[in-house]
């Protein structure tokens, strides 16, 4: 799991001000894929993300019922200033 440090957290709490809210990706029970924008994400804690709910509930649904998503984080101004790694589990 990646830890969410200082850096990241300055990044991903103003990506709606400068310009490039974060996208989160959601699929249903069933695999149906939601995708969005979401301006309100936030860093929560070092290991956890959070956002208003707005959108009708669909993502929080496809959350509750398939807790794995993706979110994209893409900030042009930001490149080079992250740089961290993590390890997977692979064959």
């Amino acid at each position: 799991m990646i830890q969410l440090n200082d850096k990241i957290t300055e990044l991903v709490d103003n990506a709606l001000a400068n310009g490039c809210p974060c996208i989160l990706a959601s699929a249903a029970a069933d695999g149906e894929p939601d995708i969005g924008y979401k301006g309100s994400l936030m860093v929560f804690d070092h290991e956890s993300l959070a956002y208003w709910e707005r959108t009708r509930c669909q993502h929080l649904k496809n959350v509750l019922a398939n807790p794995k998503v993706v979110v994209l984080f893409r900030d042009p101004k930001a490149r080079g200033q992250l740089a961290f790694s993590w390890g997977c589990d692979g064959p």
